[in-house]
């Protein structure tokens, strides 16, 4: 029945249907990419094209991945300063492939540790210190800087030459460091479906703002109003049965307890 209304209410509105699917195709084809409240859309985009062409480009060396990638990077960077964009967000995703390949480094880095050193992986300390070091450098680098560090993806500016995407890996580096130290243990269980919500979150936060005009400015109110919003939907979207093409998240399946060995089983019937 349920189905039966949605294709009924495409029917009914098929004008608007329609040119509202033209309309959001049109945005995603676009040099220019989306407009609100379809904005953050792009970094879906982004995302798929770069775990697309990383997959490409992984069977290579690791010098000539890395030659490539960041070949590419730079060629697009350098061309959407000229007014040169690629569509459907595909110029973002080469050059987020950038931090894909440093991710991969890391890991990379972390094996060799495990092996030169050994159990790197229980060495919480020296990867939370690490971790630290890099984001504290990486913070006194920012503010002893004379020219303005930012980056934009959405618009495939990398700032200031070389060392903005230094300045970002290094900052990936140490969160992610500083996250691996932390024990599972720790870690509340609703982190988890946080986590599993974070797509939902990038969807419709922007629908979000659109709704609570009342903020008459930006503030830290009009933050937690957002992101409470737009988790909220996205929590709830969890608990929904086959909303998995939504959330982008299966249903996670419980795994059945195991029946101790020391409870004496029924003998099956064939040995009686």
């Amino acid at each position: 029945m349920r189905r039966l209304l949605v294709v009924l209410t495409a029917v009914v509105n098929h004008a608007s249907f329609t040119s509202s699917l033209h309309d959001v195709a049109q945005q995603a084809w676009d040099a220019n990419g989306f407009v609100r409240p379809f904005w953050a859309f792009w970094f879906a985009l982004a995302l798929f094209f770069a775990a697309v062409l990383y997959r490409l480009v992984s069977p290579l060396p690791w010098l000539a991945r890395t030659a490539l990638v960041l070949g590419t990077a730079t060629a697009v960077s350098l061309a959407a300063s000229a007014g040169h964009h690629l569509p459907l967000d595909l110029g973002q995703g080469a050059v987020c492939t950038t931090w894909i390949l440093a991710g991969h480094a890391l890991r990379q880095a972390t094996r060799y540790a495990d092996l030169r050193w050994g159990n790197w992986h229980g060495l919480r300390s020296a990867r939370a210190a690490i971790g630290s070091v890099l984001l504290i450098s990486a913070a006194l680098g920012v503010a002893a800087s004379q020219t303005a560090l930012d980056l934009d993806l959405h618009a495939t500016d990398l700032g200031a030459p070389v060392v903005s995407v230094l300045l970002s890996l290094v900052i990936c580096t140490g969160l992610v460091l500083l996250g691996s130290a932390v024990p599972g243990a720790a870690v509340p269980a609703i982190t988890s479906d946080l986590a599993r919500a974070t797509l939902v979150v990038m969807l419709v936060h922007l629908a979000v703002i659109d709704q609570i005009g009342a903020f008459s400015h930006r503030s830290v109110g009009e933050l937690v109003v957002v992101l409470a919003a737009a988790w909220g939907i996205g929590l709830v979207l969890l608990g929904v049965p086959r909303a998995w093409w939504l959330t982008g998240q299966r249903p996670q399946e419980v795994p059945a307890p195991e029946t101790s060995r020391r409870i004496p089983q029924p003998a099956s019937a064939h040995a009686e």
